[in-house]
């Protein structure tokens, strides 16, 4: 969805990141009933590919498991280093040397590419939290 950010969104996305997820769940319901596309807007501002860093390993790995070599070099394109280092962790060593020697010889790429990976990343993660198969919170999961 393109939107331009209307004045107070960016606010009540930082309000609803306060927010336990259950209530923030209930709220942008509520919302979607008034305004579907700030409803929609704010449920994509909730988990960002830059929060993949705080899955718990075995969840990390699951969603590693479901993405493309292509779409995970592409989105750990201008990460800073820790969090491509925990990204990498849900990897196994082999694809893990693998995507590292590609980004190492790529050329640059549009920005637009990178979050386009990023958010093509999130969406798989979003469709297994539907299915039960991952859990998306915005505090660490242990273990």
């Amino acid at each position: 969805m393109t939107l331009s950010v209307k004045s107070g969104w960016q606010r009540l996305a930082s309000m609803l990141a306060g927010m336990s997820p259950t209530d923030a769940d209930a709220m942008i319901v509520q919302i979607r009933r008034d305004d579907p596309d700030l409803a929609e807007w704010l449920a994509e501002q909730r988990f960002s590919f830059t929060d993949l860093v705080i899955l718990a390993p075995v969840q990390l790995a699951r969603l590693m498991t479901q993405v493309s070599d292509n779409d995970l070099i592409l989105a750990l394109r201008g990460l800073n280093t820790r969090q491509h280092r925990m990204l990498i962790m849900g990897l196994s060593k082999g694809r893990a040397a693998s995507i590292e020697a590609e980004l190492s010889v790529m050329a640059p790429v549009p920005r637009r590419n990178v979050e386009a990976a990023q958010q093509r990343i999130i969406d798989r993660a979003k469709r297994l939290e539907v299915e039960g198969r991952l859990t998306l919170t915005d505090e660490p999961m242990l273990d």
